[in-house]
């Protein structure tokens, strides 16, 4: 699916900034494309060592980037790789907030 296609992405509204964050072996990629009237622009790239950081080195280049851009409304992309990330499909068979949230905290 073409995130940025205009009749069926995610990101079909014709002035819709994108921020996007991958992490992959070691490196933090930062992006921020810009869109206006329809086009898409990346107006912000990098590409950070971030092996030897802490978790609060990691933030403030986070931070910085995103002083830099300026900006003010955007959407968020955050590609993790599968084995930074543990995932787990729950079945929930009420739609009772009350009920929902025992069986979450059961997990």
């Amino acid at each position: 699916m073409n995130l940025f296609n205009r009749k069926k992405g995610f990101f079909s509204s014709r002035e819709a900034d994108v921020f996007i964050l991958e992490f992959n072996s070691g490196n933090l990629r930062l992006a921020y494309i810009k869109g206006f009237r329809g086009k898409k622009e990346v107006v912000f790239l990098e590409n950070k060592d971030i092996q030897t950081l802490s978790e609060e080195d990691s933030k403030e280049i986070v931070n910085s980037f995103l002083e830099k851009v300026k900006a003010e409304s955007f959407y968020t992309i955050c590609s993790i790789p599968p084995h930074l990330a543990i995932s787990k499909n729950i079945e929930v068979p009420s739609l009772d907030p009350k009920e929902i949230d025992d069986i979450m905290n059961l997990q």
